[in-house]
C-alpha cells in the first residue's frame, strides 16, 4: 500500500473505493422504428479520475412486426484512451415474431482510466416494424 506524507507523519492512502466515489449511470430505453446505427449514450472518464463499470445490461424486444425483416442490434463499444474502439458486447435480434426478445447482462465489468470511453448504440435494418431497446451501464467514478 502506498503512503502519503503529511507534516510529521505518514498516512496510508485510501483504497480506490474510498477516493471520492461517485455513481455513474448511462441509460437508454425507447420504442424505436428502423434506423441506422445511432449513439444513445456515452461516458468518458475525466482527467484525474478512474471509472469502474459494475454491470452492463442490453435488451431488445420486437413490438411491431417488420414488413421486410433484417437484423436489429443493441451494441456497447469500448475505446481505451488513445486506442482503437472495439465492440465490447451486443444483443442481436433477427426474428419477426411479435414479442420476441433477447437480452444480456454482464457483471463486474472493467476498470477504465482517464480518457477511456464506453458508449451504447442501437441499429435496426428492417423495413417497418419496431423494436424496444434498453441499454444501461452502472459504474462508479473515483479519484485516480
Amino acid at each position: 500500500m502506498g503512503r502519503i506524507w503529511s507534516p510529521g507523519k505518514y498516512v496510508a492512502r485510501p483504497a480506490w473505493y474510498d477516493r471520492n466515489p461517485t455513481p455513474i449511470n448511462a441509460w437508454y430505453e425507447a420504442d424505436t422504428t428502423p434506423h441506422a446505427e445511432t449513439e444513445r449514450w456515452t461516458y468518458t472518464v475525466p482527467a484525474g479520475k478512474k471509472g469502474f463499470v459494475e454491470f452492463l445490461s442490453l435488451y431488445a424486444r420486437r413490438y411491431l412486426v417488420a414488413t421486410a425483416l433484417l437484423a436489429a442490434f443493441g451494441i456497447i463499444y469500448y475505446r481505451p484512451s488513445g486506442g482503437t474502439e472495439r465492440k465490447l458486447t451486443q444483443v442481436y435480434l433477427y426474428d419477426n415474431t411479435l414479442g420476441k426478445e433477447t437480452s444480456q447482462v454482464i457483471g463486474q465489468g472493467i476498470t477504465m482510466g482517464p480518457g477511456d470511453r464506453i458508449r451504447g448504440t442501437t441499429l435496426d435494418n428492417s423495413t417497418g416494424g419496431g423494436i424496444t431497446f434498453f441499454l444501461t451501464m452502472k459504474g462508479t467514478e473515483f479519484d485516480a
